[in-house]
């Protein structure tokens, strides 16, 4: 079993630094997630409840993060490179197999049936 990393932590004691690299976080990738399937950071933004500069920002902090360009950007929005293509088909994954998460709660957790009764007294 992998231990969690706690802020304080260096970044190589993580379980999932693959290098000199660390694994983003999610809260990173879905921001990702919501310009490439909004087309542009003031539509993510909206969608996120935040500023188009905050979006951008986090976009930007992304890509240094990783080292890899994962948007184009165009006045009129923003389009996906081949890297980000890439990355985009793994944060999707990750998206799907999270949802799975309460499936496997539901499972784990039989349905609770049968009758209640309720008694009251008149005080």
């Amino acid at each position: 079993m992998h231990s969690i990393l706690y802020r304080g932590d260096a970044d190589t004691d993580h379980p999932l630094a693959v290098g000199e690299r660390r694994v983003p976080d999610w809260e990173s990738l879905r921001v990702l997630l919501e310009v490439v399937r909004r087309g542009s950071f003031r539509a993510a933004g909206d969608a996120l409840n935040t500023t188009a500069n905050t979006v951008r920002r986090r976009i930007d902090m992304l890509e240094t993060e990783i080292g890899l360009k994962l948007l184009t950007r165009h006045v009129n929005g923003v389009t996906v490179t081949g890297d980000g293509e890439r990355i985009m088909a793994i944060i999707e994954s990750m998206e799907r197999a999270s949802f799975g998460i309460p499936r496997a709660c539901e499972i784990a957790q039989p349905a609770i049936s049968g009758e209640i009764r309720l008694a009251a007294t008149e005080a």
